[in-house]
């Protein structure tokens, strides 16, 4: 082995400890990096039409772009987050988190230490995001200062993506084109699919007067994701919930209600999915269950997405290096 051999070797070591070391470095922000480009490809075109239709600078552009991102989803989330918190509070203050009857029957079966038990374990996963929200803010920032290159760089990004692609030009085409058709599926289907819900279910609680709306309409939207069951985790429990309690009007209405919800699933998903495109039901469940370890709630949305990447392109490895 000459000396130019080993220089090589060297470099490549040296190459690959200085990777592992930054990979290492930036995962606890791996998933602003995710976000970034889940919303570039969701404001890109936006970005697009205010560049090349209305003539606007680059950077002016991406800003307004990043604004109207803002607006449209991170404020009213804030705002929707707080309100939750706000309605647990009063829940717990005026004693209505267990309804006078419930509590009797938690008592009767000896189930209202289970009761505490798991109400503490949610105070203590709320009392956990509190403490992580600085951490969250350097999130945010990183993620919007990524989208901001990104999209002031639109033009070039799809020819970049290629060239780290390792397949043919066609294929890379091909490959990168899915890519954006299930990042569409996995946030604009399901994301639409789960504020429809969620909003839904808040609306049953509030007309059947059940405590509670705001916070079981979130957890209904965040739950439509899973397939099979779906919101049904949450109006099936409010429903029994509501008729243990004694009222029976609210019990019933509400699963005449979660099964007229379970019915406008079934018709608007795959209107939805055959517009938009889809990601099969079980890559979404494994998906979940596998994002949700690795980058918390944003894991919802990443993991089906990480996975049917995967899925594709072991798909493209096989059609273009291993068939005749």
């Amino acid at each position: 082995m000459n000396e130019k051999q080993i220089k090589k070797i060297l470099a490549l070591l040296f190459l690959a400890a200085i990777t592992i070391l930054l990979l290492n470095l930036l995962w606890p922000f791996v998933n602003a990096f995710l976000g970034a480009i889940i919303l570039f490809f969701l404001t890109r075109h936006l970005q697009s039409f205010l560049v090349k239709k209305l003539k606007w600078n680059k950077r002016f552009a991406a800003i307004i772009t990043i604004t109207i991102s803002l607006l449209i989803i991170i404020i009213p989330l804030y705002f929707l987050i707080s309100s939750v918190f706000g309605e647990i509070d009063g829940m717990i203050e005026s004693g209505t988190l267990i309804p006078g009857k419930l509590g009797t029957f938690l008592d009767d079966y000896n189930l209202r230490g289970y009761a505490k038990e798991a109400t503490d374990y949610f105070k203590h996963i709320f009392i956990a995001q509190i403490k992580a929200v600085p951490k969250i803010l350097i999130n945010l920032v990183i993620m919007y200062f990524t989208l901001f290159y990104l999209l002031i760089n639109n033009d070039s990004i799809d020819e970049s993506f290629m060239r780290i692609i390792p397949f043919s030009k066609k294929n890379s085409r091909k490959l990168l084109n899915e890519f954006k058709n299930m990042t569409y599926s996995g946030v604009v289907t399901a994301g639409l699919i789960a504020v429809l819900q969620g909003s839904l279910i808040a609306i049953g609680f509030l007309f059947f007067k059940i405590n509670g709306a705001l916070l079981w309409g979130l957890v209904g939207a965040l739950v439509s994701f899973l397939p099979f069951l779906g919101t049904a985790m949450v109006w099936v429990p409010a429903a029994v919930y509501a008729l243990i309690g004694g009222n029976y009007y609210s019990g019933i209405g509400m699963f005449v209600w979660g099964t007229f919800l379970s019915n406008i699933d079934n018709v608007i998903r795959p209107g939805l999915q055959q517009k938009i495109g889809q990601i099969h039901p079980l890559i979404t469940l494994i998906g979940i269950f596998i994002g949700i370890p690795l980058f918390g709630i944003l894991g919802i949305v990443v993991g089906p997405l990480l996975l049917s990447y995967f899925l594709l392109s072991a798909k493209m490895f096989k059609e273009e290096y291993l068939s005749d």
